[in-house]
């Protein structure tokens, strides 16, 4: 009687440690099926293309019988209709400006964003010193999160800062990966509730080990595939916008190849009284570099001068 006791206590401890191994396993197989199912994008066409490879993970100490079944209630198990149908569409803008303003340019992009409830994701300032050191030219770029629906509005007021040299969109289609980031989602979490239930009911401190480990790798699962939920849901409800804002001494515009007569008045005009400030510019700088050998100069010159001054008074005595 012991002995069939004894068997039939450790019978039901295997089959708790064997229920918990399948969950494991078919968690395994779901993550590489959706790891699998991965979406390339065409961003020059913006076209989807998907790609499917075939593998099955083989557990050898687990009963093929007992996989099957496990993995057919967990897909059971899974509400897709809590699943959302609407498109996930992430939309991407990037401009590049010239602006003799820099600095006015700057803040009227910092206010469009401000007035269209957006936010600056990140940014880089860039300092050109020139070829000879003198010349400080500022080169700024953003990436810039925009509510969809101040998107519109915000490319209309955008326009007007500088002048735009480059300017283009794209889209990137994320409604699959969404769709196959929430499946992961439904079967981590009706993992995790089987394992809660088979803890209440553990016998001995060796299961209840096993299910807790295995509790805390399911629940940092969940809170991984959250955290990539909630960055596509980021993507598709602000337009990303990539700025960038160059600073220059002067407009060359090329535009036009043989531009009429008043505007190669005009652009000459603006390039002369250019040259010429920046001629003064320069001569004051020189000056001010080398005034201690100006100064040495003026006190030799002075020297020589008080020396003849005396020797034709001297001679004339």
């Amino acid at each position: 009687m012991e002995v069939i006791k004894f068997m039939k206590i450790n019978k039901n401890h295997l089959f708790n440690l064997l229920l918990i191994f399948t969950l494991s396993s078919c968690s395994s197989n779901l993550n590489t099926m959706n790891n699998e199912n991965i979406h390339q994008y065409d961003t020059t066409n913006n076209k989807t293309y998907e790609t499917n490879d075939e593998s099955t993970p083989v557990n050898e100490s687990l009963d093929s019988s007992t996989d099957e079944v496990e993995d057919k209630q967990i897909s059971k198990d899974i509400d897709y209709s809590d699943i959302s149908s609407d498109r996930k569409i992430e939309n991407i803008f990037d401009y590049t400006f010239e602006s003799i303003n820099y600095d006015q340019d700057y803040d009227k992009l910092t206010k469009l964003v401000d007035d269209h409830k957006g936010y600056i994701e990140s940014s880089n300032l860039n300092i050109d010193t020139g070829r000879n050191g003198d010349e400080n030219i500022r080169n700024f770029g953003a990436s810039i999160k925009i509510p969809q629906e101040e998107s519109n509005k915000f490319k209309n007021e955008i326009v007007k800062i500088g002048k735009i040299i480059y300017q283009s969109s794209y889209t990137n289609d994320l409604t699959s990966s969404y769709k196959d980031i929430n499946i992961r989602l439904s079967s981590k979490e009706k993992e995790l509730d089987k394992l809660n239930d088979l803890m209440k009911n553990a016998k001995n401190i060796d299961e209840t080990m096993a299910i807790q480990a295995r509790i805390l790798e399911v629940e940092e699962e969940i809170d991984q595939i959250k955290s990539m939920i909630k960055d596509v849901d980021s993507k598709v409800t602000y337009d990303t916008f990539d700025i960038n804002i160059n600073e220059v001494y002067d407009y060359n515009n090329y535009a036009n190849n043989n531009p009429d007569f008043s505007s190669r008045i005009k652009e000459a005009f603006k390039d002369s009284i250019h040259i010429f400030s920046k001629f003064w510019q320069d001569l004051l700088v020189a000056i001010v570099s080398i005034w201690p050998l100006i100064l040495v100069a003026i006190i030799i010159i002075y020297i020589i001068k008080k020396s003849k001054e005396k020797k034709l008074s001297n001679g004339e005595e």
